[in-house]
């Protein structure tokens, strides 16, 4: 397959499309994936290579690595939505949306933790937004 040309987007340009990305894939972006091993197979692989299956328990994509001693090979199969055709993303882009979106900035790492704290029966980090010693992002 014919490698897309990468399209420069003016940075008003490329605020608009991080705005609509998705959450999770921004995550994964972010964060690396969540990769979980799920088996390891003969045939169909580079040479005669051993293949391990992976997926990102967040966003779903899937690794196939072809092994023959070391890992020579990586195929991505990714989920709907996961590229933007024809931009390429830098870390500085994704972790500059990060904060774009986060609800919550605290002052300091001890007024997070007591949030934190407060809130732990939630199971949902993000809704520590009205706690004290904090400012809106």
């Amino acid at each position: 397959m014919a490698k897309q040309p990468e399209i420069d987007l003016d940075p008003v340009d490329l605020d608009l499309v991080l705005a609509e990305y998705n959450e999770t894939y921004l995550t994964c972006r972010d964060l690396m994936h969540a990769w979980r091993v799920y088996g390891y197979y003969r045939g169909g692989g580079w040479n005669g290579a051993t293949n391990r299956l992976l997926k990102c328990e967040r966003c779903g994509m899937e690794r196939t690595d072809a092994w023959d001693g070391i890992v020579v090979r990586h195929n991505y199969d990714q989920p709907d939505g996961y590229r933007i055709e024809g931009v390429r993303l830098s870390k500085g882009d994704v972790r500059a949306e990060q904060l774009r979106r986060a609800r919550t900035i605290f002052d300091s790492e001890e007024a997070m933790r007591k949030a934190l704290k407060r809130r732990k029966g939630t199971g949902n980090v993000r809704s520590i937004h009205s706690a004290g010693s904090v400012r809106s992002a």
